[in-house]
């Protein structure tokens, strides 16, 4: 009889060692979680903090205010400054839109940068640079700006007058 019991104390013991185990995994899978959403939260924060650091630079402001009525007036120079800037914002926009359709970013924090975008996207110059240049990004991302981006209102306190 000792046996027996020796032997199931065992069993029990080592049942209890693996749920112990699940759990302490369970527990560090969420923590892991939690730290790769963080990170990928603040990289898209930091990818679009870098788009818009470049209006710090004045001729790269002037360009910027500029090209938002007609891109066309631009020389040469100042026109491939201008779609640079906004290629980079695209793609951040997107990169935007893949980590709040995963849920990685909650979608409270990103309303506020698609109606920034929609307001952009007013701007002639803008709205002529997303019509030639929207094939560079996913036909997914191409879809949301048109179905749910630009069939928003522009909001009038965020439009920038050029």
């Amino acid at each position: 009889m000792k046996k027996i019991e020796l032997g199931q104390t065992i069993t029990v013991l080592a049942n209890l060692g693996v749920i112990a185990g699940i759990f302490f995994l369970i527990l560090e899978l969420r923590q892991n979680t939690v730290s790769v959403r963080s990170a990928a939260s603040q990289g898209v924060q930091d990818q679009i903090t870098a788009v818009y650091d470049m209006l710090l630079d004045e001729r790269m402001a002037g360009i910027l205010r500029k090209g938002y009525d007609d891109a066309k007036t631009l020389d040469p120079t100042e026109r491939m400054m201008f779609y640079s800037f906004w290629e980079a914002g695209f793609q951040a926009y997107q990169n935007l839109f893949y980590q709040t359709r995963e849920g990685v970013i909650g979608p409270e924090r990103t309303d506020g940068w698609w109606q920034h975008l929609r307001n952009n996207l007013e701007f002639p110059g803008v709205r002529v640079y997303w019509e030639q240049r929207r094939f560079m990004l996913t036909p997914e991302f191409q879809s949301f700006i048109e179905t749910d981006v630009l069939t928003r209102e522009p909001s009038p306190n965020l439009l920038i007058e050029p």
